[in-house]
Parts: structure tokens; sequence; C-alpha cells
């Protein structure tokens, strides 16, 4: 039932800021002291919601428009859902039961006009969070005394990798082989790159090549 709710927002979301238009796909954004991993994707057709892991689909539901805030997922769940802005949304509650742990991010297309992310998967990278800075190579195993850990960003990660779905890139935590945490890349230069939907971070992470 949860991911079923989790589906219901986001073809509410679209519809709204689209209008007619609810080919969408969102990201869920994980808050701290929830359990899971945040690897949540919701693709929103006309009539149903599709809940992905990355590119893995796990479930799918019907869905039906009741007035404008509110979305019933098989016509037994009742989402009710706000917009943060255009791009961001929260639901507010199930079957009238206040909720704060669903926030969504809109997914969007990475721009990357150079093709610069081809060069810099070979990069070692500092990402500035809120508070703290984390420090990476892509696609190498770290020893265990540089395993990255951040409790507000909810990043616990032995390694980290850049991942394609469609037309946007991600940046991808690894645990023991499991992916743990996924950001979208907003868009890259020879710099580093720009990714959004990070827990506790209301806009975007700046990611700075080092090497």
């Amino acid at each position: 039932l949860r991911r079923e709710v989790m589906l219901l927002c986001f073809s509410l979301v679209v519809s709204l800021v689209n209008g007619q238009d609810l080919k969408e796909e969102w990201v869920h954004i994980k808050i701290p002291n929830t359990f899971g991993f945040s690897n949540n994707i919701t693709k929103i057709t006309n009539d149903s919601i599709f809940d992905y892991a990355f590119d893995t689909i796990r479930e799918k539901a019907s869905i039906r428009f009741v007035g404008t805030n509110t979305i019933a997922v098989q016509d037994s769940l009742l989402v009710a859902f706000e917009f943060n802005d255009k791009d961001r949304m929260r639901i507010k509650s199930i079957n009238n039961v206040p909720e704060d742990e669903m926030h969504y991010v809109r997914l969007l297309p990475t721009k990357d006009p150079d093709n610069w992310i081809a060069r810099l998967k070979a990069s070692k990278f500092s990402m500035k969070l809120k508070y703290e800075t984390l420090t990476f190579p892509l696609g190498k195993l770290l020893p265990d005394s540089e395993i990255l850990i951040s409790n507000n960003a909810l990043i616990a990660a032995d390694s980290v990798s850049i991942e394609k779905r469609k037309d946007t890139y991600f940046l991808n935590f690894y645990s023991l082989k499991y992916r743990t945490s996924m950001f979208p890349i907003k868009e890259v230069d020879k710099n580093g790159l720009v990714h959004y939907g990070v827990p506790s971070h209301d806009g975007d992470v700046h990611v700075q090549k080092m090497e």
C-alpha cells in the first residue's frame, strides 16, 4: 500500500503543472530518520502510475483524479498533495491521515551539450553538502577508512558511479553493491556537475572535479 500511495501523488502533481500532459517521472526524496533506500522513480500516464527501482519496474497501479489536489489509487487510497514549487511536491495526507515523509522532485533531462560526462568519469570529486564535504573517485571501491557517510543527506556508500536512465544521468551511491542513494544530475561541464533531489537540501548540490 505504501508504494501505491507514493505512485498516486505523482499523477496529480503532473496534471496540475503541465495541464493534460501526465507523462512525467518523479524521484522520491528521502528525509532524515526514515527507513529504506532512496531509489524510487515514479512514471505517470493518463490512468496509471508505475513504480521503478531506478530502471526496474516494481509495481503498477490504476489512478483516478478526485478534485484538483487528491487522487485515488485503485479506488482504495485517497492521496492529497501540494506543490513546493513547479518541480517539487509532497504528499499531505493518505486517507485523511497526515503524511510528511513523501517528498518528490521532477525528473529532468541532464544538460550536457559538450558531452563532458564521458570525460569526467575517471575523475575524483568533491561534493559540498550543507554540513560537510565528501570526496570520492568514480567507479572505485573505497577502503573502510574512506567510506562515505552523511546522516543529513542520507548517504552511506563504499562506491559511487554515474549511470544514465533515459535522458537523465544519476549520481549513484552503492554500499556492498546495493544502490543506497541516487540523485539526478541537472547539468555537467568541465568543472564538474550539479545534481538535485538530495535530502535536507532544497536546491542544487555542486560536485567539483578535483583532478
